[in-house]
């Protein structure tokens, strides 16, 4: 599994298939330790460590959509954006916002099973890699790969992931890096809405709400990313949706549990009321509303 760095709390990662691009200036020094995001349990990380994707936290919506799994995450074949859709994306910022999109959706299907369906999106995904002139980023055999192996989940996963390093380690640092946050910021958004409308009503219960504290820290990566790429006026544009999120999230009540008295291990730990729920829920409805085209 391939993850990012820890920087502070617990970052929920995992799942989905291509993508996602984090970082932008490499720093090898001042090292940190390496954890699973969710559980934090240990794991080697030194196929990253080269990148600058580590300095911002960043996790592949393929790494984040495998650990909140099921237990968060229902299927309904209403909630992914549809890939017939790539052709009404004519300018760069939606297409690069719809890459993230369609990345995410790919390991939501993946996840459920649905192999084939997900390799429609990536198709999806190459199409819009095209209009916006970073197809070359990807590997010709590494595509040609995935095509092959169609139908099969574990490939998909694998050469997905080979696909996402590919796009992140062209675009971050280069004169496309608004670009990779873009597509970075859809992706997110994305796993956003999907968890979001897989809650359904409010019910505290519901396993999403203890992860409330996972989402922040997410957001709050993603938002540093996003916003050291302002400069460029798509992605200024683009991370008002950020913050439209964060102003919700930042009203939730932080705590810190004991878990153990004898450790003195602790957990953080967000709540958020009925209303700050019904409010980001439909905030983050508005916001995918805009970034797919549904009126």
């Amino acid at each position: 599994m391939k993850t990012v760095k820890k920087k502070y709390g617990i970052l929920s990662a995992t799942i989905i298939i291509l993508l996602i691009v984090v970082a932008s200036t490499y720093c090898n020094s001042n090292k940190k330790e390496k954890t699973d995001i969710l559980n934090g349990v240990i794991i080697d990380t030194a196929i990253l460590e080269q990148t600058s994707m580590s300095m911002y936290n960043i996790s592949t919506p393929n790494e984040i959509i495998r650990i909140f799994g099921s237990n968060l995450l229902v299927y309904s074949h209403e909630f992914p954006n549809k890939p017939s859709r790539a052709k009404m994306y004519l300018d760069s910022k939606t297409q690069a916002l719809n890459i993230g999109v369609y990345m995410t959706d790919a390991a939501y299907l993946n996840l459920f099973d649905f192999t084939a369906e997900a390799f429609t999106y990536i198709d999806a995904i190459y199409t819009l890699s095209e209009e916006i002139k970073i197809s070359h980023i990807y590997d010709k055999d590494l595509y040609k790969r995935l095509v092959d192996s169609m139908g099969n989940k574990d490939s998909l996963i694998h050469l997905s992931e080979d696909i996402f390093f590919s796009l992140f380690e062209k675009l971050v640092g280069s004169p496309r890096e608004n670009m990779a946050a873009l597509i970075t910021i859809g992706s997110y958004i994305e796993i956003f809405y999907l968890s979001l409308e897989s809650v359904g009503e409010y019910n505290p219960e519901h396993s999403f709400f203890s992860h409330i504290e996972d989402f922040y820290i997410m957001l709050e990566h993603v938002y540093i990313f996003a916003e050291h790429n302002t400069i460029d006026l798509n992605v200024e544009s683009a991370f008002e949706y950020l913050k439209r999120i964060k102003v919700i999230l930042d009203e939730s009540e932080k705590k810190i549990i004991e878990k153990d008295t004898d450790s003195h291990e602790i957990e953080t730990r967000r709540d958020i009321s009925e209303e700050q729920f019904y409010r980001l829920k439909n905030e983050v409805l508005s916001i995918r509303k805009e970034i797919v085209g549904i009126r």
